[in-house]
């Protein structure tokens, strides 16, 4: 049985200009929203992280535990 899911939400280490430049910004950000500039939309998408990959692995693990 699944309790818990943990996930890791850290963008860094992509090697964004900037993105080490502060402690709320970038790899410190802790905000679930995607970027929209150019500059960084690629990396840190964090709301479709959590709203659609997260949600679809888990999904995909209680279905098998159906089927299993």
């Amino acid at each position: 049985m699944i309790d818990k899911v943990e996930w890791c939400c850290d963008s860094g280490g992509c090697n964004v200009d900037g993105e080490e430049d502060s402690w709320d910004f970038g790899t410190g950000a802790g905000f679930y929203v995607d970027a929209t500039d150019d500059k960084w939309k690629r990396h840190y998408r964090m709301y479709t992280y959590i709203t659609q990959e997260v949600s679809n692995v888990c999904l995909s693990c209680i279905e098998l535990l159906f089927v299993l």
